[in-house]
């Protein structure tokens, strides 16, 4: 089996320093930077399902409120008040940073 020589030489100082100082604090500069993305990732995750959930729980008061005027404009239970009666596609397009109070 022939060997082919390499460009340079794994035996000089710079080559010893370069494998024992610099590749190291590559390798951890790459998983640090990776494990920094990740964290970020689970970060926005947590984020976004804290505002969905923020946003939901409002426009289910918003509802809650339009079916008690409902029940109470029409002098009947807040429990036979009909979805249909009620305006649901002016709630969904609703501007939700009016609705949910930081």
């Amino acid at each position: 089996m022939r060997f082919f020589p390499l460009p340079i030489s794994l035996h000089g100082l710079r080559a010893q320093v370069l494998l024992w100082t610099v590749l190291p604090l590559i390798i951890f500069l790459i998983v640090f930077s990776l494990s920094g993305v990740t964290s970020h990732q689970n970060s926005m995750h947590t984020l976004a399902a804290e505002e969905n959930s923020r946003l939901v729980l409002a426009l289910a008061e918003v509802v809650a409120l339009q079916a008690e005027n409902d029940a109470l404009r029409n002098g009947i239970p807040i429990a036979q008040v009909r979805a249909g009666v009620l305006e649901l596609a002016s709630v969904v397009q609703m501007d939700h940073e009016h609705a949910v109070s930081t």
